[in-house]
């Protein structure tokens, strides 16, 4: 038992997570039938458990009509990161613009720390990237059916980011309902990194090069959080703030966005350079087989360029980073098999990361 999550006693139990699930959904405007399975699919100790369950349900006060059978995540939290995470759902979920999609609510229960979502349909984005597919080095030999979820993948985002950000912002506890991750929250979690390499057992030569890259990089985020201060850039946006390709379901109709805990305002590059990051790192992972790295980022962002411009420096600074904190997970190596070992892939990223900085393989810049 999660000492810390103490709303999640009996989740993992059909008969006992039933009461919990029929009295979060009926806030919503729901009736539960029957629970016909649970399946834990992620435990964070301490922080979060996401569970899936298989449900039949029925409108409220509709007993009789035909019971519709969905597949409902739900995530139980410590603290109030769940309903702030209902509250900004709720927002987005009434400015979603046509071909953007995130999970439907299915309630929120304050007493367990309850959040209910109905499942996205749609095949991720990695897995269209991660098939058998021969090496892909130049955006030409990127398949039909892969460039056109990217490109779709780039709209979507781009439509994400032209949203208009919360007129107000209440604060939840000690936390502000919409946080903002700028360059110098960025630099926060980039000290993470640095001091997860420190403690590890990574050798002399991609350690003193991440030190470099490091000090290269909080420079970097220093200058531009000035400069944002001083000059005033572009308003901060709606951001997922921890996307990658798995958090990218496409269906026949739609893009779907999952895992939406983390979202803030920000700035849009941030999103395109994390997604671009994990395309570089499924690359080094699967040594060079399958769709990653720039032949990925290209169509990615020649859809997104359509939609809203963006700031090469920016894309840049923010790709660079998300490789450096990528770079500092040992835990990434053991992600797929056949990887190389975690020294190796420390130093592809890193090696990676001084290539995109030092202005290798970048877009055309498109100022604001």
């Amino acid at each position: 038992m999660d000492r810390e999550l103490k709303g999640a006693r009996g989740a993992l139990d059909a008969d006992a997570a039933a009461p919990l699930l029929a009295r979060t959904l009926a806030r919503a405007g729901w009736t539960l039938q029957r629970l016909t399975d649970v399946a834990q699919i992620k435990h964070r100790p301490g922080r979060r458990l996401l569970v899936r369950y298989a449900a039949e349900i029925v409108p409220a006060g509709s007993p009789d009509a035909p019971p519709r059978c969905e597949i409902l995540y739900g995530k139980y939290y410590r603290g109030r990161k769940g309903e702030r995470t209902h509250m900004r759902l709720r927002h987005l979920a009434q400015l979603c613009p046509p071909g953007l999609r995130i999970p439907e609510l299915r309630g929120y229960d304050r007493q367990v720390r309850l959040l209910l979502m109905r499942a996205l349909p749609g095949m991720p984005l990695g897995a269209l990237l991660t098939p058998g597919r021969p090496p892909a080095k130049r955006p030409s030999l990127v398949d039909e059916q892969v460039a056109n979820a990217l490109h779709r993948t780039g709209t979507a985002l781009a439509r994400l980011h032209a949203l208009p950000p919360p007129g107000e912002n209440p604060v939840l506890g000690d936390t502000p309902l919409w946080p903002t991750h700028d360059a110098e929250a960025e630099r926060a979690v980039l000290e993470m990194a640095r001091l997860r390499i420190e403690a590890s057992r990574l050798p002399p030569a991609p350690r003193e090069h991440f030190t470099t890259l490091h000090a290269l990089a909080d420079k970097s985020l220093r200058q531009r959080h000035n400069s944002r201060t001083e000059v005033g850039l572009t308003p901060f946006v709606i951001v997922h703030r921890d996307l990658h390709p798995e958090q990218v379901l496409l269906s026949e109709t739609d893009v779907g966005l999952i895992d939406l805990d983390e979202v803030a305002c920000g700035e849009g590059e941030l999103d395109l350079g994390n997604l671009i990051a994990h395309f570089h790192l499924a690359e080094h992972q699967r040594r060079g087989m399958g769709i990653g790295g720039q032949a990925a980022a290209e169509p990615l962002l020649a859809a997104y360029r359509h939609t809203r411009r963006f700031d090469e420096a920016a894309l840049s600074l923010y790709t660079c980073t998300a490789l450096l904190r990528l770079a500092s997970l040992e835990r990434l190596a053991q992600q797929v098999p056949g990887a190389p070992p975690w020294p190796e892939l420390s130093a592809e990223l890193l090696a990676t990361a001084d290539r995109l900085g030092n202005g290798a393989a970048r877009p055309a810049a498109h100022p604001r």
